[in-house]
């Protein structure tokens, strides 16, 4: 039977990629709890809560004084807050070391500023997401600010699981997060500024997540 090209040098590659990463493979392969026969979970649901520390503001703003002069300013802003976040999610277990997840929730990214991320997970488990051990994980997507704006969040971190039953385990997390804004700006009078004496409002929030999970 003739292949074409295209199928040939498809095989080929895939053959090279799997013996060069042995690694990868034994990842894919099935694991030492599921080769054993017993019935595994790859759906998992979870809620996730905890503590989040706003530490700095990353500004830049443009808008018209009241005297009419353009005001540009820029700058960080080191501005300690304590604030809450609390999600859900589901996630599936294409691996015993890989996991993909949609995440749900609400967090406040700053004094007086809270959004709901929607947000893609990844995680990558050094062991098995079956058993106890260490994890890193990185996930991203759209925020909505309760002002009907839409933003953008990620987070970077990781932590460690431990398994308390055959259906239930407690992730202690660590991230670090970013969250896009774009906030109101006022006058010194408190008058808002608005239409087109505003170009500008542009804020990235960073701080630092403690968290416990609860999966299932």
């Amino acid at each position: 039977m003739n292949l074409p090209r295209r199928h040939i040098l498809f095989i080929a590659a895939a053959a090279v990629l799997a013996l060069s990463c042995p690694s990868f493979a034994s990842a894919l392969s099935p694991s030492r709890e599921q080769s054993s026969g017993e019935k595994v979970n790859r759906l998992v649901f979870g809620a996730e809560w905890g503590y989040t520390s706003s530490l700095f503001n990353i500004y830049h703003n443009n808008y018209l004084s009241p005297e009419g002069m353009r005001v540009d300013d820029k700058g960080v802003d080191f501005d300690y807050s304590s604030n809450g976040h609390i999600l859900a999610g589901i996630s599936y277990a294409f691996a015993r070391k890989y996991e993909a997840g949609l995440y749900l929730g609400f967090i406040g990214v700053a004094q007086d500023r809270r959004m709901v991320p929607l947000s893609l997970r990844g995680t990558y488990y050094f062991d098995s997401y079956l058993t106890d051990g260490w994890m890193a994980f990185i996930d991203g997507g759209p925020a909505f600010g309760n002002d009907r704006k839409v933003t953008l969040t990620g987070k970077l971190g990781g932590g460690y699981r431990l398994k308390l039953s055959a259906h239930f385990c407690l992730d202690f997390l660590l991230s670090f997060h970013i969250c896009s804004d774009h906030p109101k700006l006022f006058y010194s009078d408190d008058s808002q500024i608005t239409g087109d004496n505003l170009r500008r409002s542009d804020s990235t929030y960073g701080g630092l997540n403690f968290s416990l999970a609860l999966r299932f």
